[in-house]
């Protein structure tokens, strides 16, 4: 039955292909072909950048009414300059998650001829939150599967072939970002540490530490390192474990020994009881829905052609649905536990770095992104995956006090159309698209939506109405009336990715409605 399993019959040939794993802190996107596997590996606080002290407070309310009365007299050239003079920030070291590193297995098959090929499935079993792979060669069939272990804090693996002695393969770990050193600890042991440093984001200096570690045990044959790799030879099983710990909140040294205790505790079990500890652990947040919309012959077949199947609008495939409903339901859980350090972020807690080469970011985008990732959390009975995000829009608050202050001169608390780690809470760097004033706003309605669901007084009382109270206290000073149409409205802002035009066979990024933005001008703004 493959019910609830994503499943191919030819191997991953890029990061797109991959099987996603996670823990809500460590993820792990599988790449299975049948003699290499890759995981490229994350850390959800693996960031660049540092908290940049606010520029000094503009002259809030007076240039404020300057920008409005040109906007609403249609001068949008003229207060747009003005709201890049006093509201548009630089960027300084805002910062992006980057990819931490690629752990590379290379498998070794005896009598393997060049260009031969046997059997081969990959697959993510959802009920249980492992990834596995099987390749029937010359050498019998070998097995692996992989998990990323909220319980044990780790990513685990285990190989086994159906020929005693025959499972051998190097393991090397690739760089994620430049400063990046590995060594071999001892015959079965690699150690890694890095920082979180590029130059598109930030000054290419600052950012998050990172120690970890990568250990093999195996059973028979023999395991030596080389070049800065482990080889292993002629084993009748190996197990690999993966832990890694950052500085990221963390004060004195004590988090860089975090991940040699970590494969310690592993290594003080066995890994079937780290595996059954792991579903367990899963499956307390899965277990929660059930859903059945029937079954056809379809469900028998792999993944990739049954979506095809469905987009040239073939045989009816009803458990399809289901099947990933499911999956976004693992996706979620995977990538938020009510204890992780952050929430989901533009890329959930996955990211192959390409974003971030192309000069975008795995930010927090306020202006529909994050909202999206969490939208089916509640609905689908994962409320404490919604805890990160409750957690972070407190902290968004407080941050946002100051700009609040500084910019505006208005009390209360805001954040415009994106945000990082280190409490950025300014406008964007760029009017057009920066000015989305109500993103904070926005964002904090998700803590309405988790107490509609979960009906925690407690957490209504401490946490969701200060926040919203605060965040409703700014927009009852920041708005004005409409001098010609007597709305209340909010400006200078804009709705990003939207555009108007002002009368004229020109762009304009916001008009006197807010919803009417993205272009090159900033204009006055929300209803």
């Amino acid at each position: 039955m493959n019910d609830y399993k994503l499943w191919y019959s030819a191997p991953a040939t890029g990061w797109s292909q991959g099987l996603p794993l996670g823990n809500g802190r460590i993820g792990a996107v599988v790449m299975a072909a049948p003699l290499r596997e890759v995981w490229s590996m994350t850390e959800l606080t693996y960031w660049s950048g540092q908290a940049d002290p606010e520029p000094a407070p503009a002259r809030g309310k007076a240039v404020l009414e300057e920008m409005r009365r040109h906007f609403m007299n249609g001068d949008y050239k003229e207060g747009d300059r003005l709201a890049k003079q006093h509201l548009q920030p630089g960027k300084q070291n805002f910062g992006t998650n980057l990819r931490l590193c690629e752990v590379v297995i290379e498998f070794v098959e005896q009598g393997q001829q060049p260009g031969e090929t046997g059997h081969f499935r990959r697959e993510l079993d959802l009920t249980a939150a492992v990834a596995g792979a099987v390749y029937h060669g010359r050498s019998g069939a070998l097995h692996r599967e992989v998990f990323a272990s909220h319980a044990g804090n780790l990513v685990a693996s285990r190989i086994w072939s159906s020929q005693p002695g025959t499972v051998s393969f190097t393991l090397s770990l690739v760089k994620g970002t430049e400063e990046f050193t590995v060594a071999a600890a001892d015959g079965g042991t690699l150690d890694f540490e890095s920082q979180a440093t590029e130059k598109i984001h930030s000054n290419g200096a600052c950012g998050v530490y990172a120690k970890g570690r990568v250990q093999v045990i195996i059973s028979g044959g023999r395991i030596h390192s080389r070049d800065g790799q482990l080889v292993i030879e002629g084993a009748d099983e190996a197990q690999i474990y993966f832990a890694v710990s950052t500085s990221y909140r963390r004060s004195g040294k004590d988090w860089e020994s975090e991940s040699r205790r970590t494969l310690e505790q592993a290594a003080g079990k066995s890994y079937g009881r780290l595996r059954e500890e792991h579903i367990a652990d899963y499956r307390e947040q899965y277990d929660k829905v059930n859903i059945q919309l029937g079954r056809s012959y379809m469900a028998d077949l792999p993944t990739d052609q049954r979506i095809q199947s469905l987009a040239r609008g073939g045989e009816d495939d009803p458990q399809l649905f289901a099947l990933f409903f499911q999956y976004g339901r693992y996706l979620t859980i995977a990538g938020s536990r009510a204890d992780s350090p952050l929430p989901l972020h533009l890329q959930g807690i996955w990211n192959d770095g390409e974003a971030c080469r192309m000069g975008w970011s795995c930010d927090y985008h306020l202006d529909i992104n994050t909202q999206m990732n969490y939208y089916p959390a509640e609905i689908t009975n994962l409320g404490e995956s919604h805890l990160p995000l409750m957690r972070y829009i407190e902290e968004l608050a407080q941050a946002g006090r100051t700009t609040a202050r500084n910019l505006y001169g208005s009390p209360g608390w805001v954040a415009h159309v994106v945000s990082n780690v280190w409490g950025f809470t300014l406008p964007g760097w760029e009017t057009s698209w920066g000015l989305n004033v109500t993103g904070g706003l926005w964002l904090a309605t998700h803590l309405i939506e988790h107490y509609e669901y979960s009906r925690d007084h407690g957490f209504l009382e401490r946490q969701a109405y200060p926040v919203l109270k605060e965040a409703a206290v700014f927009f009852l000073d920041y708005m004005c009336v409409h001098p010609r149409y007597g709305w209340l409205v909010t400006g200078p802002a804009n709705s990003p990715e939207n555009s108007f035009y002002p009368g004229a066979p020109r762009r304009g990024s916001t008009a006197a409605v807010h919803g009417t933005g993205y272009g090159s001008d900033a204009g006055a703004g929300a209803v």
